[in-house]
């Protein structure tokens, strides 16, 4: 649990930093957001908050709001309303 929880806080900060970065830039990069779609996915509730505050409030591009947006529909219902 301890370590789950490390792992969450050390991939928020990640998408934090990567994100400020991304915003400082038109677009964000194709890595940034490759991994926040693979976080979407998570089976981790605490990994898709994390992923999902990043497409709230970090990313910033039509292609990229897309993408997730594509990827939010790919969820069950459960995973949607829990994150």
């Amino acid at each position: 649990m301890v370590r789950q929880v490390f792992q969450c806080l050390l991939i928020s900060a990640l998408l934090s930093v990567l994100s400020a970065t991304a915003s400082r830039a038109a677009e964000p990069s194709a890595e940034l957001v490759q991994q926040i779609v693979k976080l979407i996915g998570d089976p981790d509730r605490e990994f898709r908050a994390a992923a999902l505050d990043q497409v709230r409030s970090g990313i910033k591009g039509a292609a990229a709001t897309q993408l997730f947006a594509a990827q939010l529909a790919k969820l069950d219902a459960g995973a949607r309303w829990r994150s």
